[in-house]
């Protein structure tokens, strides 16, 4: 599957929810990080929105975003930034980065969109150190609203890809085990595996809901929270990851 960024920057503009999940992605992912005050961070693929707008401090702060719309709208929003740093690329089709061995690299929503996701993990070696941690997240092909779905035959099994994966370019609906089996096949040990937010429904049923005023903040909270006690359920999968020894 050859991506369109371009097309893909509309869809994703467009999806309706995502600023929901958005907001509780960078909850979970800087819940699992931790203080990263004194890291040099690395960010692959910034979106719509890039690390600058949501970590607070960090010592150092390098963007590869692909996308022209991204690029360029993380340009705008890191202006006068001193400590950020914005490439117009993606990590496979670069060699050098001055801020490189870095202590954080985030791969947020990313991998699933990936033909050949291995070719970016094993990318990522010559930039860690030892004790480099690597935050990344994938929907999860086991969560409530897929298990919804193949129990009304919408679809056949978890895994399977869906209308609105095809529409966003994604080429892999992870579940825990092959999203393990990866990481470790590209010489990464998981340190720590988490899922994220009780989806019920899909992304447009979650906003037809949300614009008819029928969840609250305290509900998609403790929707949030919810995780805790279906831990193979959320609707997303973080994994915190280190170079194998």
């Amino acid at each position: 599957m050859s991506r369109d960024l371009n097309q893909y920057s509309k869809a994703y503009a467009a999806q309706p929810f995502e600023p929901v999940m958005v907001k509780y992605r960078r909850i979970r992912t800087l819940e699992m990080l931790g203080d990263v005050s004194a890291c040099r961070i690395l960010e692959i693929g910034c979106g719509s929105e890039p690390a600058s707008a949501w970590i607070p401090v960090y010592q150092s702060l390098t963007i590869l975003e692909p996308a022209e719309a991204f690029f360029q709208s993380a340009l705008v929003q890191t202006q006068g930034f001193e400590k950020v740093h914005v490439i117009h690329s993606s990590a496979e089709n670069i060699q050098h980065l001055p801020e490189a061995p870095f202590d954080v690299i985030l791969l947020n929503s990313l991998l699933h969109e990936l033909q050949h996701p291995d070719i970016l993990l094993n990318a990522l070696h010559p930039w860690c150190h030892a004790g480099t941690r690597i935050l990344i997240n994938v929907p999860n092909a086991w969560s409530f609203h897929r298990q919804l779905a193949v129990k009304m035959d919408l679809i056949p099994f978890p895994e399977f890809l869906s209308q609105a994966n095809l529409t966003f370019q994604q080429a892999t609906v992870f579940n825990t085990s092959s999203l393990k089996a990866l990481c470790e096949g590209c010489h990464y040990e998981v340190q720590n595996a988490l899922t994220s937010f009780i989806k019920p429904f899909t992304h447009a049923q979650m906003q037809e809901m949300l614009d008819k005023g029928l969840l609250s903040d305290n509900l998609l909270e403790g929707l949030y929270q919810m995780s805790s006690e279906m831990p193979d359920a959320g609707a997303e999968i973080f994994f915190l990851l280190t170079p194998a020894k």
